[in-house]
């Protein structure tokens, strides 16, 4: 196919609203009815194409996008926001054959007229020039109000151009100026994070495929908050999970109260629990704007979760009646959504059925089945757990057990997320597993008292680092490292763009889940005396954006088994 001029054909394609024609420009102006087609367009040919259309939306809302053969579902679906100047979107069609009409459509409630000016709308062949590969979660990654700004596109776009999409709402432009200076590479940043999860420590659970317990340790000072203040605002997703169990801190109200108080109503606030203690807080956190939960809950009989977690008895009727509390209020709570986590073990494996059963009565949202992960032979012995007597495959009824539970998972009237052809899959290195499952039991209490690990804060002061540079040249230590996935820069990695990651222990900030400190650099701390942007912007952190887009690769990076 050649380039399509597919302005000329919108006239005749308009569903609802009308047109107007003017010399250097068509205006599309949408209909009152909420969700209406403001116009289709029939594309013909076949292959890849990229639809390019310069837009300015003026008032109400529009999306563009592209529907399925069969006229049933979107195949993609890109918002345009309202801005003071025309700017280019690119809609990427991935063969034309196999996609049906291309959609302008309204969103929202109708109050506002819809009125999208259009200055271009080529149909070309072939995929986008500026296609990049980015690992589509990072992609997907912000909230979708502003998934139009792909990061291919943003690649190509001027400070000045990025300036016509801000709005003066203050919430939003950091999102978009964030995603901007991550599809750039700009290693100092003056976007805030947008992603933060409070660094809870303590538990009052004893799970054995968890080594919380076990790390002994203080609680997060609520007054780390106050050092935060500058951030919370512009939070869109907070999630209150950390390493251990939020809802025994014993300041919690005063942590929901400040997230109440300083963050924006659109953040999406999440808690993760165990539930023991749900009931007794779930009108302050619906109060506070949590709406998404995630309670895990390991079995459907009270005695197999009791036994999992290390939960006294009577834990898993408190755990339901917490669960019931949530649920009564979910007319009066739009978006609530509440998640059952299960861990599959060789001592649940027989009550998934039930289990499931028990979520369709309580009227949960979903269930997450989750696999155990695989350990080291070293971790097995370090970490003080009896890790060895849970695996699902050493049920003697394993493959019977299995089935019932796939069949149980195929019936559900719930959304569920498990992968049951996980569950057989070894644990530990098989060259030392049959070892490994031969190891005696020991009875938490003993554990608990010989093997717990006191984690000693840092004293907070003016002496703790904030990631300078080390003496010592890191490239000289690091030759020879391994880079298993063939690793190249760019590597598209939001960590050190979109979150902070605190520890609750002792303060100290790392760019991601899977690296404490940068190599070549002293770790940060958010510590007295320093300032947020000393923090966020220290000299580490501003190495590693440069090390992703640029090179060299940190080691931590080329080993990393995310964002690709």
């Amino acid at each position: 196919m050649t380039s399509i001029n597919l302005l000329d054909e919108i006239e005749d394609s308009v569903n609802f609203g009308a047109v107007v024609r003017e010399p250097a420009r068509t205006i599309l102006v949408g209909s009152h009815q909420p969700w209406a087609y403001a116009a289709s367009i029939r594309t013909e040919g076949t292959g890849a194409a990229t639809l390019k259309a310069w837009v300015k939306l003026t008032s109400g809302s529009m999306s563009i996008g592209l529907l399925s053969k069969d006229e049933k579902s979107f195949v993609s679906d890109l918002v345009i926001p309202i801005t003071k100047d025309f700017v280019r979107v690119e809609l990427p069609i991935p063969a034309l054959e196999q996609t049906g009409p291309i959609i302008f459509r309204t969103y929202e409630d109708g109050t506002v007229e819809p009125r999208l000016e259009l200055r271009s709308l080529v149909l070309e062949p072939g995929p986008s020039a500026e296609c990049l590969v980015v690992d589509p979660i990072v992609e997907g990654l912000w909230p979708p109000d502003i998934g139009i700004f792909n990061i291919a596109a943003l690649r190509s776009w001027s400070r000045t151009q990025l300036n016509t999409f801000l709005t003066g709402d203050k919430w939003k432009d950091n999102l978009i100026l964030n995603k901007w200076e991550f599809a750039n590479g700009i290693t100092r940043l003056e976007s805030y994070p947008w992603r933060f999860s409070v660094p809870f420590v303590l538990c009052n659970a004893r799970c054995e495929f968890c080594s919380a317990w076990l790390v002994q340790g203080e609680p997060m000072p609520v007054d780390l908050f106050d050092r935060l203040d500058v951030m919370l605002p512009y939070l869109a997703q907070i999630d209150m999970v950390g390493w251990g169990e939020p809802l025994i801190h014993p300041e919690f109200g005063k942590v929901v109260e400040k997230l109440k108080s300083r963050a924006d109503p659109r953040a999406r606030i999440a808690l993760t629990t165990n539930g023991v203690h749900l009931g007794r807080w779930a009108d302050d956190l619906l109060a506070a704007n949590v709406r998404d939960f995630a309670v895990s809950i390991h079995a459907a009989k009270p005695e197999t979760h009791e036994d999992l977690m290390g939960l006294p008895h009577g834990s898993f009727d408190k755990v339901i009646d917490g669960v019931e509390k949530l649920i009564m209020g979910r007319q009066e709570v739009p978006g609530l959504d509440v998640a059952f986590v299960f861990i599959v073990t060789q001592q649940n494996l027989a009550e998934i059925p039930e289990f499931i059963a028990l979520a369709q009565k309580l009227s949960v949202d979903r269930i997450f089945f989750r696999t155990l992960k695989a350990r080291s032979a070293e971790e097995q012995r370090n970490d003080g757990l009896d890790y060895h007597r849970l695996p699902p495959y050493l049920h003697p009824q394993f493959a019977e057990l299995r089935v019932r539970a796939v069949e149980a998972i195929s019936a559900a009237m719930i959304s569920i997320e498990a992968f049951p052809e996980s569950w057989s899959a070894s644990v530990f290195p098989i060259e030392v597993e049959a070892s490994i499952l031969q190891a005696p039991l020991t009875p938490r209490a003993v554990r608990l008292k010989s093997k717990s690990y006191r984690h000693t804060p840092a004293v907070d002061s003016e002496a703790l680092p904030v990631g300078e540079p080390l003496e010592d040249s890191y490239p000289e230590l690091c030759e020879g490292l391994k880079n298993p996935y063939n690793r190249q820069h760019p590597l598209f990695c939001p960590s050190p763009y979109t979150a902070f990651y605190l520890n609750g222990f002792d303060r100290m900030v790392t760019p991601c889940c899977y690296m404490t400190s940068i190599p070549g650099h002293q770790p940060s701390y958010l510590r007295k005396g320093a300032s947020f942007d000393d923090v966020w912007n220290s000299p580490a952190m501003i190495t590693l954006r440069r090390s992703l887009n640029q090179g060299p690769l940190k080691s931590p990076c080329l080993q990393c088994a995310f964002y690709w």
